[in-house]
């Protein structure tokens, strides 16, 4: 994250693939002076009961895990 920021046209969003990998970017955005999310946005997943307890403005999205696994199953299954 840190080498992301110090390119010559740094994004203006990042999209973490988990919360913890968000919040570890977060940090990192902190660590060097700037400010989520008047300078950049982070994305995260997983709707872990930590980012209840941050009260940071970030975006974090509730994934249906089961739902998306047996939906995954059936696709599976019945491929022929």
């Amino acid at each position: 994250m840190k080498k992301l920021l110090k390119i010559n046209n740094p994004p203006t969003a990042v999209l973490a693939c988990s919360d913890y990998m968000a919040i570890g970017a977060m940090n990192a955005i902190f660590e060097e002076n700037w400010e989520v999310p008047e300078d950049i946005a982070v994305i995260g997943f997983d709707d872990l009961y930590i980012d209840r307890k941050n009260r940071t403005a970030s975006c974090l999205s509730k994934t249906r895990n089961r739902r998306n696994g047996q939906r995954g199953g059936k696709t599976f299954l019945t491929y022929p």
